[in-house]
């Protein structure tokens, strides 16, 4: 199943209920998570998970560390090696539960996302819900007003973040 179009995200243990099972006790899984174009993948070994990001309804975070994604009628919980880059995933997939990018915002989203190292194009575009041609066009006005030189984020995409956004990229092990 590996694929040039997944990303490995965490390694990682998760669990996967009904979403009525509240109190339940289940075994937990070792895996790996991915994203791909248009979902989360998990590789137990054995059988690969495909969550479609239009599936998802909410991403919570635990006190454990870990994340709940909450699909209709599931809940699967995560927990990884590091908390950080799972809280990074969960802001990174959050906008597209909540709403579409705003055209406006566009730029902001991409620095986002080269920073955390997702550079291809078809992952870039599934992820802000546009097509390629459009993120295409997204990252030649990058570079041309000096957000960002090849695929790499210069100072000036920097200053386009939030220091709550900077600070939870530098959580997932990207120093800003």
């Amino acid at each position: 199943m590996a694929s040039t179009h997944l990303k490995k995200v965490e390694t990682i243990m998760f669990q996967i209920s009904q979403e009525d099972s509240a109190g339940m006790e289940l075994l937990w899984k070792d895996g790996s998570l991915y994203l791909s174009l248009s979902k989360l993948m998990i590789d137990d070994g054995n059988i690969w998970y495909a969550i479609p990001f239009e599936e998802l309804r909410d991403i919570e975070a635990g006190d454990d560390g870990g994340i709940t994604f909450k699909i209709e009628g599931a809940n699967l919980r995560i927990r990884g090696e590091s908390a950080e880059r799972l809280m990074a995933l969960r802001h990174l997939l959050l906008p597209l539960i909540e709403r579409k990018t705003e055209d406006g915002e566009l730029i902001g989203e991409l620095m986002k996302l080269l920073l955390l190292g997702i550079k291809d194009r078809e992952i870039i575009a599934s992820l802000l819900k546009r097509d390629v041609r459009t993120i295409s066009a997204l990252i030649k006005e990058a570079e041309e007003k000096g957000y960002t030189a090849g695929m790499s984020v210069t100072e000036k995409g920097k200053s386009l973040l939030s220091a709550e956004e900077k600070e939870m990229i530098e959580k997932a092990g990207v120093n800003t």
